[in-house]
């Protein structure tokens, strides 16, 4: 996919500072459903799909792991919080959930549940809202504050790149599944293929946690353009439940997270189990080579180690690979 960008365009992108609420209950509803999540994810997954009920089931059943899931789930308001969120999807234009329930692939369309959304009443409408509330909070709100964390650093990589290279820096260095060859921003990874032309109205990039591989997009070139990518490429990483968890866990009596490297070092880390050189991962991440080499001593300081050899004996150890 590809976006077609302006000059007036290139002056009206914004990386978020915050998680957008609607993006990260998406995409974790599909890693909830993934059969390809990493190892250490599945206990996260065991644990809130234990909690598993019918409204919850409402928003699973329009959230496939693969394919398409309606543009609806997630609106602008989701930079605004949940509330705005739910009240956007009670509000609902029924030409529009129609028409893009249409896109669901044959056995998402034929669900009971989906036909009774198609009708687009009152009920059905507030039915959702509900099951998206039920779903953010057992599998997104436990883990906020850490979600937030992550999506935070995120953006300062990204107000670095800006600092020091300006737009086409930010660009250069968002993912590795992203190219920048002014005027074009080509996404790889996505299941379709098209050209959006931007046309002034700038990009919103969404720093995501649940976002795992590649970037993604809304489906419609019409609505308001969004790119959203991973902040971090392994949330196995960052993201780990202890069912048997005691005090300082995450919501008293629920799951705990696990902290994983500093927020900071943890695409450090990735970089050295790659084998990537210093100047290779220091473009990777959007900062120099100093700093880069600055993060790898602060590293292997965290882990006690003296070499980058032992780095990952000692990462592995811990749990964080």
């Amino acid at each position: 996919m590809r976006f077609h960008v302006t000059g007036e365009d290139l002056g009206r992108i914004r990386v978020m500072a915050e998680p957008d609420v609607s993006w990260e209950m998406l995409l974790a509803a599909h890693m909830a459903q993934s059969p390809e999540v990493p190892p250490s994810l599945r206990r996260w997954r065991a644990a809130s799909r234990a909690r598993l009920t019918a409204p919850v089931r409402r928003l699973l059943a329009l959230a496939p792991a693969r394919g398409y899931s309606p543009d609806f789930l997630t609106p602008a308001e989701g930079a605004e919080g949940l509330a705005p969120v739910l009240e956007t999807v009670r509000s609902l234009p029924r030409a529009r959930l129609r028409g893009q329930l249409r896109q669901l692939d044959r056995t998402r369309r034929s669900l009971h549940w989906t036909g009774v959304l198609g009708e687009g009443g009152r009920h059905a409408l507030t039915g959702l809202a509900e099951g998206m509330a039920a779903f953010h909070h057992s599998f997104v709100a436990p883990y906020w504050s850490q979600i937030r964390a992550h999506v935070a650093a995120g953006h300062a990589r990204g107000e670095r790149a800006l600092r020091e290279g300006g737009t086409d820096r930010l660009l250069e260095t968002l993912h590795p599944g992203v190219t920048w060859d002014p005027p074009v921003l080509e996404l790889t990874g996505l299941r379709f293929d098209r050209d959006v032309r931007l046309g002034g109205r700038g990009l919103r990039l969404v720093p995501s946690y649940f976002c795992w591989g590649a970037p993604t997009v809304l489906r419609d070139p019409r609505l308001p353009p969004v790119l959203v990518y991973p902040v971090a490429r392994d949330p196995a990483r960052l993201l780990r439940v202890d069912q048997g968890a005691g005090p300082g866990t995450g919501t008293a009596g629920g799951p705990a997270l696990w902290e994983g490297p500093p927020a900071h070092l943890a695409d450090v880390l990735d970089s050295l189990l790659a084998g990537r050189t210093d100047d290779a991962a220091a473009v990777l991440l959007g900062i120099s080579s100093r700093s880069y080499s600055r993060r790898v001593r602060e590293l292997l300081a965290e882990l006690d180690v003296t070499t980058r050899f032992q780095a990952g004996a000692a990462a592995a150890r811990r749990g964080w690979i």
